[in-house]
């Protein structure tokens, strides 16, 4: 009689362990998901996909529950949501795999390969494994609070340390373009820098122009440090509150000859990290530098 009742223990555990997914009604969207991924693993086409959760475009937002049949209505969520080191609602965004291209990514999410680049500032194939890709300039949550801006002290020796405080997604992305040479003032000393957009989707990535301008910033900085400080970026006569960490970061460059390899970030108003490892600390400290530069 145990025997017995051991055998059908074992099969009750191995029925309970061995489900098939397919058989799984409904799927919550994680970070990374696309139509195509939920599509092979549960052995279902994205046209029903498509079809069954009346979709009107292949963009799917984190949380979001997707029927995968037509009899899911009153059946429990079979998936648990992923959960957001950073803590912002990532939506119609997708993180970069390792040997993903813009080929292959295009081909995933319905979109050319010009409108990823258009999208996210990017200047010819350059990607990178963890990177996030938006597909609209609504794909991050942004829940700053405006604070009541600086008074400028008075002298004409102020005048450019201060700029206007402009939405990254509405205009600085389009402003900011990869390439475009440009001056940045720091706030509190007057020390001024030139600096090329290497590109960036959720935030601006420069590299110094020169050994001469390295040399500034590492004057300015004391040494190599990820804590930003309030800068004033002027690009033709326009002065815009921006936020710069003084940490060079990757072997990704376009400039070789400048005394530092990488790239350094930057921050405009509303910016957000790339990727989705980076500490809400550090994010702030960003907001809060743009908003001491800020008039």
């Amino acid at each position: 009689m145990i025997k017995i009742k051991m055998f059908l223990t074992g099969l009750l555990l191995l029925f309970l362990f061995n489900t098939n997914p397919a058989c799984a009604a409904d799927y919550t969207v994680a970070q990374g998901d696309s139509l195509w991924k939920i599509s092979q693993k549960y052995d279902i086409s994205v046209e029903k996909i498509i079809k069954i959760n009346n979709l009107q475009s292949d963009l799917l937002a984190i949380g979001q529950v997707l029927k995968l049949d037509d009899t899911s209505k009153s059946l429990p969520t079979q998936a648990v949501t992923a959960k957001q080191n950073t803590g912002y609602t990532q939506q119609g965004t997708y993180i970069v795999q390792a040997g993903d291209t813009l080929s292959s990514i295009a081909q995933k999410i319905g979109i050319t390969i010009e409108g990823i680049r258009n999208l996210n500032n990017i200047q010819g194939d350059m990607i990178y494994a963890g990177q996030t890709l938006v597909f609209n300039s609504s794909s991050v949550s942004r829940g700053y609070v405006d604070r009541p801006r600086n008074e400028v002290p008075q002298g004409e020796s102020y005048s450019n340390r201060y700029g206007q405080l402009v939405d990254w997604f509405e205009e600085g992305i389009n402003i900011l373009k990869p390439g475009l040479k440009f001056t940045v003032t720091d706030t509190q000393t007057g020390k001024t820098m030139r600096f090329a957009v290497l590109g960036g989707s959720n935030h601006c990535d420069v590299e110094p122009l020169t050994t001469e301008d390295t040399n500034s910033m590492l004057d300015l900085f004391k040494d190599w440090t990820w804590t930003p400080r309030p800068v004033c970026v002027q690009i033709g006569g326009q002065a815009i509150a921006a936020s710069l960490s003084g940490m060079p970061h990757t072997d990704i460059e376009n400039i070789s000859n400048n005394g530092v390899t990488g790239h350094f970030d930057m921050y405009l108003y509303n910016s957000q990290p790339h990727g989705s490892g980076i500490s809400k600390s550090y994010v702030q400290q960003h907001h809060d530098a743009v908003l001491k530069a800020a008039i």
